[in-house]
């Protein structure tokens, strides 16, 4: 029973950070102000190699945890449901893979 109950709070820890994420649609030429993988650092994807990029590589996706980094502060915020949506248009999804 223990273990049911700690497997339910854990559960619900994760459930709680992949609701909590926000998501920012990038331009590429933006791709150089990311800095992956740094100390103290809230972006999800931990290189360039992880990043969802749209069909045309002209935009991609950055996911991240807590206060939006300096310079994605100007772009559109998405909620897991709403990069959902976007994802699933023409520009974004990518049925070849």
């Amino acid at each position: 029973m223990k273990y049911l109950i700690l497997l339910t709070i854990i559960y619900y820890f994760i459930l709680n950070k992949i609701m909590n994420l926000s998501y920012a649609v990038m331009n590429i030429n933006d791709l150089d102000k990311v800095e992956f993988n740094t100390q103290n650092n809230c972006i999800m994807e931990m290189d360039e190699s992880k990043l969802r990029r749209n069909v045309n590589n002209t935009e991609f996706i950055l996911t991240f945890s807590g206060p939006c980094p300096a310079f994605a502060q100007s772009k559109q915020l998405y909620n897991l449901n709403n990069i959902k949506l976007l994802l699933a248009t023409k520009e974004w999804r990518q049925d070849n893979i």
